[in-house]
């Protein structure tokens, strides 16, 4: 119960953050992210919900995926986001599919 609080007490200043980040008025660092263990974090988070509505997630990882600079706290919420519209508005009893493949751009 403390960590589920702590979490959304983290989300509602996060999207009091994005507000202000919208609107110009804060700045995020971005720092070189592994952006895999972010996503796996949520997902133990959201194990809860996910369970409730028996989904599973599955996290295809295709060769060694680079670090990224990103916001780690933003990706979180992105990825906590996708995540929760995915067991709200989704049916229940499938696999939830997070693919991760390192493709280099040029």
């Amino acid at each position: 119960m403390l960590d589920s609080s702590k979490s959304l007490k983290q989300s509602i200043n996060r999207f009091l953050d994005v507000s202000r980040l919208e609107s110009h008025g804060v700045k995020y660092s971005k720092v070189l992210t592994d952006i895999v263990s972010i996503t796996k974090i949520v997902v133990e988070l959201q194990k809860p919900q996910l369970m409730s509505k028996f989904l599973k997630v599955v996290l295809e990882v295709a060769g060694e995926i680079p670090y990224v600079f990103v916001s780690p706290d933003l990706f979180h919420e992105a990825v906590s986001n996708l995540l929760s519209n995915a067991v709200k508005y989704g049916d229940a009893n499938r696999t939830i599919t997070y693919p991760f493949h390192s493709k280099i751009r040029t």
